[in-house]
């Protein structure tokens, strides 16, 4: 059994917590909070041990008494029970100092949003590997930081980003990835609800990011995980009297042309000949990224200073704007919605081919009762070609129709998108003999669970992160640029990924 320690109990620890009772390879060992109500409870409820800090479970693992297991006597089961798991990696100093067998194998982090730097750095200095809940970091700086530590320390850190184990989305990606909508043209996204009612540090931006870091990030890391960094950014928004952007609009492009290798597309611009990462995560060369401070990409110090140390943005050039090969996603997120207002999640995906909508809600949060709507959509022409063909050429024969190898070409398996989303699912597969639309069943999954499952497979295996650390750090990458345009009013060019510097 893998072993987590959950720093946080409030209603993200909660939501872990409930993932690893149901789950038959993961086992809680410990819940750490300051707040003795809080972490009594939680102890209780899951049947673990308690303790205001990670620094007393790690000293000889003897706690505080809980209405659950005392400290002392969860170690004690644990220890006798099974043995911690052997790790690829060279042991340091903080395995010798948490006591060796009786302790948890990694810790996920659910403090509050500017907690979470400070919790990653203990866990990591004290030896644990590290999943950490979103938003993973309000800022570049702080997140490559996080990135350094850990390879320092020799463990392995993930930003928790549960929308990319949600089973409706990955089932669209792993359809995205396989051609199924052949030439992609629209896509539009939604999360949206009420203000949380269970915290107040939520209304200050510099603790919460607002809603920009808070809940626009969920589908922001989805989209980056399926096409890399869009070319361009454009976003308008409600800003909050405290300064929070709680309701964003974001309209994000990827800008092909015919020149990309292995389905790649790039575009270049005038300025520099700068290539442009597009929808199908074209992989640049190390000479091509552009430092995310000056002195090159080792360096960590200033790098919340980034934007003014460093080249950020690159020109389109003159002729973009009369470009027509493009996909655009308009990407909606709110946390200001009306009171009964129920929490939404909407994806909708249109291609040459046909699309897909999934439509969920629920009560005040993703927890309460809810129910959703699950459709694919083909056209009648599509229909013909996919039962024409294998599932094996509908790659190919949406290239035939003129996709020029986008998203009707399979993408690379590298990263993590391969590592999350999988293989695709052609029409033929989700439509066989079937035209206009097609209910489909619910897949089976529990986004929680499976994120926490998979990050273990990981830790145990010595395998790669399923969520590598590149596209965290891009995403926190196009996190900025969002809020770059929201506060000028203009569309932001986004550049390359940023270059590893961990």
């Amino acid at each position: 059994m893998f072993s987590y320690a959950i720093m946080g109990a409030g209603f993200i620890g909660t939501s872990h917590g409930d993932a690893i009772a149901a789950s038959d390879e993961l086992e809680l060992a410990a819940v750490i909070d300051i707040d003795q109500g809080k972490g009594e409870a939680f102890a209780a409820k899951y049947g673990c041990a308690w303790y205001k800090t990670l620094g007393e479970m790690v000293a000889g693992c003897g706690g505080h008494s809980g209405a659950g297991k005392t400290g002392d006597a969860a170690c004690a089961q644990r220890a006798s029970g099974s043995s911690r798991l052997a790790h690829s990696d060279t042991d340091i100093t903080g395995d010798a100092a948490r006591g060796g067998d009786n302790l948890p194998d990694a810790v996920i982090v659910c403090l509050p949003s500017y907690l979470h730097e400070q919790g990653v750095l203990e866990a990591l200095s004290l030896g644990f590997h590290v999943l950490c809940e979103k938003p993973f970091a309000l800022g570049v700086g702080s997140a490559v930081a996080m990135f350094v530590a850990a390879k320092k320390a020799g463990r392995r850190l993930m930003a928790a980003q549960v929308a990319r184990y949600t089973p409706q989305l990955r089932e669209i990606a792993g359809m995205v990835r396989g051609g199924a909508f052949g030439d992609l043209r629209m896509g539009t996204v939604k999360r949206l609800g009420q203000h949380p009612d269970w915290s107040t540090w939520h209304r200050d931006p510099q603790k919460s990011g607002g809603g920009l870091y808070d809940l626009h990030i969920h589908d922001l890391d989805f989209l980056y995980g399926m096409f890399g960094m869009p070319q361009s950014v454009y976003a308008i928004g409600w800003q909050t009297p405290t300064g929070c952007w709680n309701h964003v609009i974001s309209n994000l492009t990827w800008v092909r042309d015919d020149t990309g290798d292995d389905g790649g597309v790039v575009a270049d611009s005038d300025a520099g000949n700068t290539k442009i990462a597009s929808g199908l995560r074209t992989q640049l060369k190390d000479d091509e990224c552009i430092p995310l401070v000056g002195g090159g990409a080792e360096a960590v110090a200033g790098l919340d200073n980034q934007a003014e140390n460093g080249k950020r943005f690159t020109s389109l050039g003159g002729g973009a704007e009369q470009r027509t090969d493009v996909f655009c996603v308009s990407c909606e997120a709110c946390m200001e919605m009306p009171t009964g207002y129920p929490f939404t999640v909407g994806y909708r995906i249109q291609g040459d081919r046909g699309g897909i909508e999934y439509d969920f809600k629920a009560g005040f949060n993703i927890h309460d009762e809810s129910r959703s709507a699950y459709t694919l959509f083909v056209n009648a022409d599509a229909g013909q070609d996919a039962q024409a063909h294998g599932d094996a050429d509908a790659g190919q024969d949406a290239q035939a129709h003129g996709d020029a190898g986008r998203s009707a070409k399979p993408l690379p398996d590298a990263g993590g998108a391969a590592g999350v989303f999988g293989g695709g699912s052609s029409v033929k597969t989700l439509g066989a003999g079937q035209t206009g639309a097609v209910p489909l069943p619910e897949p089976a999954g529990d986004m929680f669970r499976d994120e926490l499952e998979a990050f273990a497979a990981a830790v145990r295996s010595g395998g790669p992160l399923p969520i590598p650390p590149d596209e965290t750090l891009g995403v926190m990458r196009l996190a900025e640029c969002i809020l770059e345009s929201l506060e000028s009013g203009q569309a932001v060019e986004c550049g390359p990924p940023p270059p590893k510097v961990w």
